[in-house]
């Protein structure tokens, strides 16, 4: 079983979106026999509603970080017809309140990774969908993947937010928590625009000087294609040809050659 983060230390830069579309596209590349788990660490728990079609359920990932004694089975539910092979494991709004939850626990960086060890065989791959933070929860994403990828606006903002992640990541491990330093997958843009302006030109030349060495040649086209999908509760594979989705396809082949050339079979 391998884990991927999708995590950014600012919000709005498209880590939900762009989480469901790898999943779904891992699918579509195994013909559906990949069985597919994303965790939603995000407490307004949008991915959650996107993949189950509704916002009621019993059990969560917020009770499983307060009590372990609980079989993690019970915050797993299946996706709707448009998420084939996917399940989640379900976010709650409790995760606002994360470190009041684990106030007792040991290793609280660990929690995540204890959980989902009792899952793996269940699963073939974990795809997190991190909040947009550096705090706990981000913490315990970084510690339980194999490897991640940070999804960043063209903003100074979003640049910072990766930034943000990458120092986590020397944190983690300076201070041993990380005992092993997970694949860094790169950084994508994502709503991206053709360099028409002054001010996008700006940002992609301070995205190539801070993100030197991790920025993808890959960007996602900002359209309406993907409002319409949010909006229908879908991902972008209802249209195969579009640029949108013929983009995330291109990540996820950069996803599954990093990883396959780290020993790392998706």
């Amino acid at each position: 079983m391998k884990t991927i983060a999708v995590c950014c230390g600012k919000g709005g830069v498209g880590k939900t979106f762009s989480a469901l579309s790898i999943a779904v596209e891992l699918g579509i590349k195994s013909s559906g026999k990949k069985r597919i788990l994303i965790v939603d660490l995000d407490p307004s728990i949008n991915t959650s509603v996107r993949i189950s079609g509704s916002d009621e359920r019993g059990v969560t990932i917020a009770e499983l970080f307060q009590d372990m004694t609980i079989d993690p089975g019970q915050a797993i539910y299946p996706a709707t017809e448009n998420y084939p092979g996917v399940s989640v494991m379900a976010s709650s709004d409790k995760l606002d309140f994360v470190d009041q939850l684990i106030t007792k626990r040991k290793n609280p960086d660990s929690i995540l990774r204890r959980i989902l060890k009792q899952v793996e065989g269940q699963f073939d791959v974990v795809i997190i969908d991190c909040p947009p933070s550096r705090g706990t929860l981000v913490s315990n994403a970084l510690v339980a993947c194999d490897a991640y990828i940070t999804p960043f606006g063209l903003d100074d903002a979003s640049i910072d937010g990766v930034l943000a992640i990458e120092r986590l990541v020397e944190e983690l491990i300076n201070e041993e928590v990380l005992s092993e330093r997970p694949v860094n997958l790169g950084a994508f843009c994502t709503a991206y625009e053709k360099e028409r302006s002054r001010a996008t030109k700006n940002v992609i030349h301070v995205a190539n000087e801070y993100l030197k060495g991790t920025m993808l040649n890959i960007q996602i086209p900002g359209t309406s294609h993907v409002r319409e999908a949010v909006s229908h509760q879908s991902t972008l594979q209802f249209d195969r040809k579009h640029k949108v989705c013929l983009a995330y396809e291109q990540l996820t082949n950069h996803i599954i050659k990093k990883m396959s050339l780290r020993g790392y079979s998706l």
